[in-house]
């Protein structure tokens, strides 16, 4: 138990509804960073309905592709989320051909070294799949991650959190500094042997039954979808579950914020 209210963020970066969550619940925290942590939680959604033997609403419901396109274009320009979403006859096929696993387990090892901080991260992996429409199931593609992570983490302290954003560490620069990355890494402090294991970490045992325990511990929650929530009062061990990225107000009124 802690002294500060907890949320517990289950989320999948297949999941555009976990972006908006995510980007939300990262503000809510920065707002209240005396009083709020947040547990970034990485699981598998498609693990979700099949334990529910459902199939997500998107594929089989035309009419709800559609609208979810347009809701996640409003939601995006009302709360300035960098997202170009697919639009509505294809966005069935680009959830489809989603593979977030290496990078989820990505997630779950980074999030046990003292030197990474997540949010970053997790933004930049949200952006190349929803504002890029870049894969992330390759070694390289999260070399390229990591690369956008640290010289996002560089800008931010020039032009300060709230001005620094993922699309001014643009995919052309990437390319452009591919032959001075091991400079670029090693000024930040983190040579290329450290992302090698990180990555490599990602794809041990330990990790992947961690990914998998995450799964299981929503599905045991009751999740249906994402993004899922479990919200500790502090010093309390019992939670209370919110689903969906437009509850937060409930949230923050449940947590007395």
């Amino acid at each position: 138990m802690s002294s500060k209210s907890l949320v517990k963020f289950f989320f999948d970066i297949n999941s555009p509804y976990s972006y908006v969550g995510f980007e939300l619940l990262s503000r809510l925290c920065s707002a209240h960073s005396s009083s709020l942590a947040v547990q970034w939680t990485p699981v598998r959604i498609p693990a979700i309905f099949k334990k529910l033997k459902a199939t997500s609403p998107f594929f089989v419901v035309p009419q709800k592709t559609a609208h979810l396109e347009r809701d996640l274009r409003r939601q995006c320009d009302y709360y300035d989320i960098e997202m170009r979403v697919p639009e509505a006859a294809h966005l069935s096929a680009f959830l489809k051909a989603g593979n977030t696993v290496a990078a989820q387990r990505l997630i779950v090892a980074a999030g046990e070294d003292e030197d990474v901080e997540l949010p970053p991260l997790i933004r930049a992996l949200f952006a190349r799949m929803w504002r890029d429409h870049l894969p992330m199931n390759e070694d390289g593609h999260l070399d390229e991650v990591f690369i956008k992570y640290f010289l996002f983490q560089q800008l931010k302290k020039k032009v300060g959190p709230r001005e620094a954003r993922p699309s001014l560490v643009p995919n052309s620069l990437l390319n452009r500094l591919k032959f001075v990355i091991s400079h670029v890494l090693s000024s930040l402090h983190l040579p290329p042997s450290t992302i090698s294991s990180l990555i490599a970490k990602s794809k041990t045992a330990e990790v992947k039954q961690r990914f998998i325990d995450n799964t299981q511990e929503v599905i045991d929650d009751g999740a249906f979808g994402l993004p899922w929530m479990n919200v500790y009062r502090p010093n309390e061990s019992a939670h209370e579950s919110f689903f969906g990225s437009d509850r937060f107000h409930l949230i923050e009124k449940h947590l007395g914020l």
